[in-house]
């Protein structure tokens, strides 16, 4: 590779970055913790989600039921059903599989 070749190769690295639609797909976040719950609402709304919002781990299975979300963000401390509980509860066949994100710490 020459030196003439080099700046195409910089435009198409730095050039406009392409991100999958979110348009449509929805997301449960689990937090007890508002703070938190708040900000990846915020974040995930301004990428174009859909969010539904659970605090403790007995909603985040209902609401999950319910919502048929592409994704769910999950707190593994959650308040009455901890997070690994809500992963086991949404394995049964009645729920749809759903991918998870899992927060600690």
């Amino acid at each position: 590779m020459d030196a003439r070749e080099m700046p195409a190769i910089s435009t198409a690295l730095s050039g406009p970055k392409h991100r999958p639609s979110l348009e449509g797909k929805t997301v449960v976040i689990a937090d007890d913790d508002p703070i938190i719950l708040d900000y990846l609402e915020l974040r995930c709304r301004h990428l174009g989600l859909k969010v539904e919002t659970a605090s403790d781990g007995l909603r985040a299975v209902l609401t999950v039921g319910k919502a048929r979300p592409d994704l769910l963000i999950l707190d593994l401390g959650l308040p009455d059903v901890e997070g690994f509980r809500v992963v086991e509860r949404l394995s049964d066949p009645k729920f749809a599989p759903v991918p998870v994100i899992i927060l600690t710490g």
